[in-house]
């Protein structure tokens, strides 16, 4: 109720309602209401009847300030990830650019994210995690009071993160019966997985989930946001063409996974953006090219026509093959 008092005195033009414990205000009124502006006059406001103005006067003032103790600390089990996660949360957010919060959020998730999975703590994980993080069209799009409300503790963080997951990989609910079938149909024409790497297995396994799931199972925002992982994970590194003709099909099998994914999942935009971006870059190509890719060629109509040639080769090989000599 103090608490309250005192936000109340120096933000009169929100409108509380009363009354209110201050557990309440602090989790729900005060991260959407409080700018730095706001932050800034409650603590000097605090300091003033800490001091001289405290005169006869008995607030039961605290030693830290009502806006710090409020900011929950992160407790993982792990010191060196609730170090690294309360870095970037709470009071030590507060006075930073609307772009600067969203680097402190996404490394706040990314850490938290990391830590669950028991992923053995390195800055060097939390920074890529947190780059892919920044990548994704949903979080680029989110409002600064948004992100402001998500660093006002690890919780908050973390509903934001359920959040952006939802909307990065979710299907919308019209599209999903096309999306499978098309996953299907590109996991019926994909090249085979048998004695393959390890992450073109993934991949291979990753769309054939896809396939076997039905319309409305809540498994199907999971499933996408696996084929989009496995995709990167199989592109990556790969800076030239591949010579070999299997080895280029597999390739290709990856971006019609990825065609598909920007045709149903628009929340993987900035996803699928990047991707494509850094295959031009490392093959250094323009349009026009043959090796230059534009998703409209992929999809799972290309890779049923890439199987149809094979089978056409495969049978003109074997009518080829010379008759073995007769024995006289």
């Amino acid at each position: 109720k103090k608490l309250i008092d005192i936000g109340y005195d120096l933000t009169s033009e929100f409108e509380y309602k009363f009354p209110k414990s201050i557990k309440d205000w602090i989790e729900k009124e005060a991260p959407a209401m409080l700018t730095q502006d706001r932050a800034n006059k409650i603590n000097t406001f605090y300091d003033d009847i800490k001091g001289s103005h405290a005169s006869g006067r008995k607030y039961g003032i605290e030693k830290e300030y009502p806006l710090s103790t409020a900011c929950a600390p992160a407790d993982l089990g792990d010191k060196k990830y609730n170090a690294y996660i309360n870095k970037h949360i709470g009071k030590n957010t507060l006075g930073v650019t609307p772009e600067e919060r969203k680097i402190h959020l996404a490394k706040a998730i990314a850490a938290d994210v990391l830590a669950k999975k028991k992923v053995p703590f390195s800055v060097k994980e939390v920074h890529k995690y947190a780059g892919e993080l920044m990548i994704s069209k949903p979080f680029k799009n989110m409002k600064d009071l948004d992100a402001i409300k998500s660093l006002y503790n690890l919780q908050n963080a973390e509903k934001c993160f359920e959040n952006l997951y939802k909307k990065t990989f979710e299907v919308t609910t019209e599209k999903q019966q096309a999306f499978i079938i098309e996953m299907t149909k590109l996991k019926e024409n994909m090249m085979s997985k048998e004695k393959r790497s390890q992450a073109y297995q993934e991949l291979y396994n990753a769309v054939e989930h896809v396939s076997k799931l039905n319309p409305g199972q809540k498994e199907l925002t999971d499933a996408s946001a696996r084929v989009v992982k496995a995709i990167m994970n199989y592109t990556k590194g790969k800076k030239s063409v591949r010579h070999d003709k299997n080895g280029q099909e597999r390739f290709n099998n990856a971006l019609d996974a990825l065609s598909i994914i920007d045709k149903y999942v628009p929340g993987c935009k900035g996803y699928v953006d990047s991707q494509v971006d850094r295959i031009r870059a490392v093959r250094k190509v323009q349009p026009g090219h043959k090796d230059y890719v534009d998703l409209s060629a992929f999809g799972e109509d290309r890779a049923r026509d890439a199987k149809l040639q094979r089978i056409a080769k495969e049978a003109e090989k074997k009518r080829e093959k010379p008759k073995a000599a007769m024995k006289v």
